[in-house]
């Protein structure tokens, strides 16, 4: 069965995350915290509950934390972790919020309340910027492959930019015809920065090659035609370039 995203919360990929019931995906973070978190406020309604205690703040805090953490440590790494902590996290986390929500509802907008829920939303909006920078030049890297460049001209390349002098002289000297060079350019760079890329690749190519060129292939092409038919020119030549 296809289990709707709004239930598992994860790519099929990523689908050991969630927990297998009545043939749903459901995600594990999500089984321990929504059902919990439900019953916890029902149960202050009826009993009416206080309101902040002396010291709670770091109770709902410590209870927050490890959910915290562990959701981010999976924006980096999808298959870190196991679902027993998740369900484990995910009920502390029905703790915190569970007195986050009684708390606003006994007085709306209270410090306690706005201070618990800006700390989780800034938090998760940094992880999410960290995260999608990651992925980035994860990708970039593995298009790029095995040349090794640095993250300024990773961020060059995918940004459109023209590479510095330095990058395309280490990639030139990597690159063994004028074919390879817009191969290994990666696909996600845009096409003008290809083609400025790769030119620069290619003319670095051709330089390195003409600098290789040795003394004696130079006097070699200067023996015209005429000479050439003398054995001793060409011995004559080699002797000049060794000197």
């Amino acid at each position: 069965m296809n289990t709707p995203f709004w239930i598992a919360h994860h790519a099929e990929e990523d689908r050991c995350r969630c927990v297998r019931l009545g043939g749903l995906d459901v995600c594990a973070r999500c089984l321990g915290l929504y059902p919990a978190l439900f019953a916890l406020i029902a149960a202050q309604l009826v009993t009416r509950a206080p309101g902040p205690q002396a010291g709670e703040g770091w109770l709902i805090a410590a209870s927050t934390f490890p959910a915290l953490f562990d959701w981010a440590r999976g924006r980096f790494d999808p298959k870190s972790g196991n679902n027993a902590l998740r369900i484990v996290s995910g009920l502390l986390l029905a703790c915190a919020l569970s007195r986050t929500i009684w708390f606003h509802m006994m007085a709306p907008m209270n410090a306690a309340s706005v201070a618990h829920l800006t700390w989780i939303l800034v938090s998760a909006l940094l992880v999410e910027i960290a995260a999608a920078r990651h992925r980035r030049h994860a990708r970039l890297a593995e298009e790029l492959g095995e040349m090794g460049q640095d993250p300024e001209a990773l961020e060059a390349l995918y940004a459109g930019r023209e590479l510095p002098d330095e990058a395309i002289a280490d990639m030139g000297a990597r690159v063994s015809s004028p074919e390879g060079t817009g191969a290994d350019l990666p696909e996600s760079a845009s096409t003008p920065s290809r083609e400025r890329n790769a030119a620069g690749l290619a003319d670095s190519g051709e330089a390195s090659a003409s600098s290789d060129e040795s003394p004696v292939s130079a006097a070699r092409a200067e023996v015209t035609p005429a000479d050439a038919a003398s054995p001793d020119a060409g011995k004559a030549a080699e002797t000049d370039a060794s000197t």
